[in-house]
């Protein structure tokens, strides 16, 4: 397992339903580390559509409160998780595959372990 979350961005194919996205032609695939959140994915037992906990682009470089993020996202969903970070300091890895693989935003995992793990030339 990683040590951290990731996104993963890729391109939208057919399989995703129009009500899946706000904007675009792609979709984020999340990576997540944290076991509650893992545990529920497994009840579930399948895709489980999820928001990030703040607006793009406020709070990059750090982990967010869950009462920061209950301001950011109000009652635009059904439930936030309030859990304790596990193992993660910094906010996802942001990693676009629609083209040459990117990093759009720099987390606790490495442009390095991305490489050691996936070959991408990073």
């Amino acid at each position: 397992m990683l040590a951290g979350t990731a996104d993963i961005v890729l391109e939208r194919t057919e399989r995703v339903h129009d009500g899946r996205l706000c904007k675009g032609s792609t979709v984020s695939i999340g990576c997540i580390s944290n076991p509650r959140w893992r545990e529920i994915v497994a009840e579930v037992g399948g895709p489980v559509a999820m928001t990030s906990a703040n607006t793009a682009g406020e709070t990059d470089d750090r982990l967010v409160a869950v009462e920061y993020t209950r301001e950011q996202v109000g009652d635009g969903v059904e439930y936030i998780l309030d859990d304790e970070p596990q193992g993660t300091t910094t906010a996802s890895t942001i990693l676009d595959m629609t083209g040459e693989p990117d990093i759009l935003r720099k987390g606790d995992i490495t442009a390095t372990t991305l490489n050691d793990i996936a070959g991408l030339g990073l």
